[in-house]
C-alpha cells in the first residue's frame, strides 16, 4: 500500500497576499530567509514602500503584523520585477541574511544589523546592473554562490559571451566581474534563458561552486579549479536536454522558472515576481561580454 501525505494550508500571517496587503506578483517579491540567526526561515517581502519581515516564532507561526525593516528596494523606489533581482544572502558568513539587489547602476547591499533592522544600502559593485553593464533578465543569469571556498557568496553572472565572477570582499562589497569561462552564454554556445537551465553548485564536495548547464544535447559541466579559474566545458550526460524532450516551460527542473532553494543554485525568477530563499545567485561598465 502506498503511503500518502495530505497537506492542509493553515494561515500563519495576515499579510503578503493579494487580498491581505495588496501584494501582487508583478510588483512585489516575497522570499524566505533566516534574518535572525536562529536557523529558521522568516518571511521577507519587498513591498510597495520597503522591506517587510515577519520573523519565525518557531511554532509554525510568524509575527503578525510584519515590521518594516528597510525603506529601500521597493516598488516606490523604482525597483521592478522585470528589471531587477533581489536576493537574501549571508554575504559576511555570520549566520544572518543580508539584502542584495541587482539594480540599475549595479549591485546594492544592505547589511543585517542583527536587531531587526538593516543598514542603508551601499553600492557593493558598479557592475552587473540593468544600465551599468546592460544585464537583462530575459538574457543573462546572475547568481550568488561561493566560488572561493571562504563561506561567503560571490557574484556569478552569465553574460553575452563569458561567465563573470565578482568576488566577495567580506564587507558587503564585491570586485568587478572577471571572465572565467567562455561558454554557457547566449553568444557563446547559443544558451537561452527559456531553453537551457544553468546551475552554480558544488559538484565535487570541495566547498567551491562549479557550473552545470542543460543544453540541447545533454548536460555540461565546468569544474572549479580553486585558483580563480574553471576547467573545460565537458558533456557529462546525454540526457536532460531539449533534444530528449526536456522543456523549461513544462518539465520539472530547477530552471529560471522554478527557483531552487539552495543558495548555490539560486536562479533569476524575479521576472515573475516570486522567489524562494537561498544560501547558495559583468563587464565593468559596458555590455556583458
Amino acid at each position: 500500500m502506498r503511503n500518502t501525505i495530505n497537506f492542509h494550508p493553515v494561515p500563519v500571517v495576515k499579510c503578503f497576499g493579494l487580498n491581505a496587503g495588496g501584494w501582487s506578483v508583478d510588483k512585489h517579491v516575497r522570499l524566505l530567509a533566516d534574518t535572525t540567526g536562529k536557523k529558521a526561515m522568516d518571511i521577507v517581502g519587498f513591498g510597495q514602500d520597503g522591506v517587510w519581515i515577519s520573523t519565525n516564532n518557531d511554532n509554525n507561526t510568524f509575527t503578525d503584523p510584519p515590521k518594516m525593516a528597510l525603506s529601500s528596494f521597493a516598488f516606490s523606489g523604482g525597483w521592478r520585477t522585470d528589471k531587477h533581482i533581489r536576493f537574501m544572502a549571508d554575504v559576511r558568513n555570520i549566520g544572518r541574511c543580508d539584502v542584495v539587489g541587482f539594480g540599475d547602476l549595479g549591485v546594492y547591499v544592505s547589511l543585517n544589523n542583527g536587531n531587526g533592522h538593516f543598514s542603508s544600502p551601499i553600492l557593493g559593485v558598479k557592475d552587473f546592473g540593468y544600465e551599468v553593464g546592460g544585464w537583462r533578465l530575459d538574457q543573462h543569469l546572475r547568481f550568488l554562490a561561493d566560488v572561493t571556498g571562504d563561506g561567503r557568496p560571490d557574484i556569478v553572472g552569465f553574460g553575452d559571451n563569458h561567465i563573470l565572477i565578482g568576488r566577495n570582499n567580506g564587507d558587503g562589497t564585491f570586485t568587478s566581474g572577471q571572465p572565467v569561462i567562455n561558454g554557457f552564454c547566449q553568444s557563446a554556445g547559443g544558451w537561452r534563458i527559456d531553453q537551457h537551465p544553468r546551475f552554480v553548485a558544488d559538484l565535487t564536495g570541495d566547498g567551491r561552486a562549479d557550473i552545470l548547464g542543460c543544453a540541447d544535447d545533454g548536460a555540461y559541466v565546468s569544474l572549479n579549479k580553486g585558483s580563480g579559474t574553471f576547467g573545460s566545458v565537458d558533456k557529462v550526460v546525454d540526457s536532460f536536454g531539449t533534444a530528449k524532450g526536456w522543456r523549461v516551460d513544462n518539465t520539472l527542473d530547477s530552471s529560471p522558472t522554478s527557483r531552487v532553494t539552495s543558495a548555490e543554485t539560486l536562479l533569476g525568477l524575479e521576472m515573475k515576481g516570486f522567489t524562494l530563499p537561498s544560501i547558495t545567485a559583468m563587464v565593468p561598465l559596458g555590455k556583458p561580454s
